[in-house]
């Protein structure tokens, strides 16, 4: 891996976190509204995409460092992603609920899990700052697991919203882990750098 990629990796990595916590933001403070908002839909496509590539070059990051069970994970995750985007636009273009958001976010959650697992157990903990991003996705897994369990199992209205409140207030958190992938392609472009300069240096003195 080269600067290059490292660059073009914290570039959109860093804009996930945007795009992403944006969404939450929106969602959190206009609820339905934010579905009447013009060219809404556009917007979630632009930063739905974003989130993808961002996806797809950790990826890449896990396939060339070998880290095999992240990279499975991750695969997983990316797949669980793009279902649950699809959902997400289907539900603000007919502007009703899909039948389907129960189960693609039950599975994103489940695949996150997997992903944050792979992240602490695989070889990719040696990476200080993928280890972070596994417990704080650990962490954020499980409350929304527990929450989204005890939304459907009540049926009390101020209960639900209030759960659905924290569900928003940890969904918007988890977009830190861009944050943590973010340091951790800077560390790797540092040491890319390095490795760089040294090359350039020895070519220099066997001249």
């Amino acid at each position: 891996m080269n600067r290059h990629f490292y660059f073009i990796a914290i570039f959109f990595t860093a804009l996930a976190f945007i795009t992403g916590l944006t969404n939450n933001l929106l969602f959190m403070w206009l609820r339905g509204q934010a579905v009447t908002i013009p060219f809404f839909s556009r917007w979630l496509v632009a930063s739905y995409s974003i989130g993808l590539i961002a996806a797809m070059l950790q990826l890449k990051y896990f396939h060339h460092k070998k880290y095999w069970a992240s990279f499975s994970a991750g695969t997983l995750y990316t797949l669980a992603f793009l279902w649950y985007c699809l959902t997400i636009l289907t539900i603000v273009i007919n502007q009703r609920l899909s039948d389907m958001y129960n189960a693609s976010y039950l599975t994103i959650l489940i695949a996150c899990l997997l992903y944050a697992l792979s992240l602490l157990l695989s070889d990719a903990r040696k990476k200080r700052w993928l280890s972070v991003a596994g417990v704080w996705s650990l962490l954020v897994v499980i409350i929304l697991l527990t929450i989204f369990t005890c939304l459907n199992r009540t049926h009390i209205g101020y209960v639900k919203f209030r759960l659905s409140k924290a569900s928003q207030l940890v969904s918007a958190s988890s977009n830190l882990v861009f944050i943590f992938f973010a340091i951790n392609y800077i560390f790797e472009y540092r040491a890319a750098s390095t490795l760089r300069s040294v090359a350039i240096s020895q070519k220099f003195l066997m001249r």
